[in-house]
């Protein structure tokens, strides 16, 4: 135990002038890190570096530590997103109140067929300004796919919300 402790003492001495980064991605202490070498619960990255970090679990997706600009676009792009899906189910839902009351609404002109008003070309003009700031090239090249892919789920699944009997 006594030369495992050492070693990490100078490991972490040759290493001091970089802050070690736990693999949650909270900062810590040299000496907050030498403990948890010692009892075996270090993992680190050196702050320095970019490293890909995956999200784990059941959740696809890999951020980039250390890497803020692109995160704030990735941030921006997922906000986009969700207001892409809000803006598509509120047209389904505007459809079922003209339904319900026989009135004309054309659901998909206000989906994506009106080129100014529709969920989509709101979607693409916001996805527009968001690619000017630094975007993965992974996420600038899959926004109309993704967009399609979405609008075809919601509007397939409209079903399981106005659904008879």
């Amino acid at each position: 135990m006594k030369s495992s402790a050492l070693t990490g003492l100078l490991v972490l001495a040759l290493l001091a002038p970089i802050l070690l980064v736990a693999s949650g991605g909270d900062p810590r202490t040299i000496w907050g890190e030498f403990e948890r070498l010692v009892s075996g619960d270090l993992v680190a990255y050196a702050s320095n570096a970019t490293m890909p970090v995956p999200f784990g679990g059941d959740d696809t997706g890999t951020v980039l530590t250390f890497s803020p600009k692109r995160l704030k676009c990735q941030d921006a792009a997922v906000k986009n997103f969700s207001h892409l899906v809000d803006c598509i189910l509120k047209c389904h839902m505007k459809k079922a109140a003209a339904l319900s009351n026989e009135k004309p609404f054309d659901e998909e002109a206000c989906e994506s067929m009106d080129p100014v008003k529709s969920c989509r070309a709101k979607y693409d003009k916001e996805a527009a300004k968001i690619f000017a700031m630094i975007c993965p090239a992974c996420l600038v090249g899959n926004q109309g796919a993704i967009a399609d892919d979405i609008t075809t789920k919601l509007d397939n699944d409209n079903q399981n919300f106005f659904c008879y009997p």
